[in-house]
């Protein structure tokens, strides 16, 4: 424990122990092998080995689509994340992988987005317009996809294909 007065204290030294980072790398592509520019890659750690804490880390594929990062040994979970606006739209992707030594990740392969619809209906069964449904990516960066219902109350709308909260607004208090 360190206190340090309302005046300050002295410079001290803290002994940080041995740490040996491993490296991590790997290649973001997407269904036809095409490499991915520009990919947010965040490290989370899950379990550190020989260190207490936690630790987020995020690098970015560079023009072959490749990354290449130091961590510290043990437990991680990487989400990979396209450009919002990113050619094929792209849905993010999350890998979990131990860490003990230098370790390639090979071609992490991001999906297409998907078709999304339905109807919005009321409680008498009858289809409601100018609804505005909303889908939420959990986790990743939360990136919000919405579209409105028509007169018939269907809608559609391309979303990345990983768990989304939806939520449904009506146009008025009817």
């Amino acid at each position: 424990d360190v206190t340090v007065d309302a005046d300050g204290a002295p410079p001290f030294e803290v002994e940080m122990g041995l740490v040996e980072p491993a490296e991590v790398s790997g290649r973001i592509v997407d269904a036809s092998g095409r490499t991915i520019l520009n990919a947010v890659v965040r490290f989370t750690s899950m379990d550190l080995a020989d260190a207490y804490g936690s630790s987020v880390v995020e690098t970015e594929t560079d023009r072959y689509g490749e990354f290449r990062r130091s961590l510290l040994p043990g437990t991680w979970e990487a989400e990979v994340i396209p450009a919002f606006d990113s050619d094929g739209n792209l849905s993010p992707a999350a890998i979990s992988f131990d860490l003990t030594g230098a370790r390639d990740l090979g071609d992490v392969e991001l999906t297409p987005r998907v078709q999304m619809g339905g109807s919005v209906v009321n409680s008498s069964g009858d289809p409601v317009a100018s609804v505005v449904v909303t889908a939420r990516e959990q986790g990743f960066d939360g990136y919000r996809y919405s579209a409105v219902t028509d007169e018939l109350g269907l809608f559609s709308m391309p979303v990345p294909n990983v768990p989304l909260d939806v939520s449904m607004t009506p146009p008025d208090d009817s």
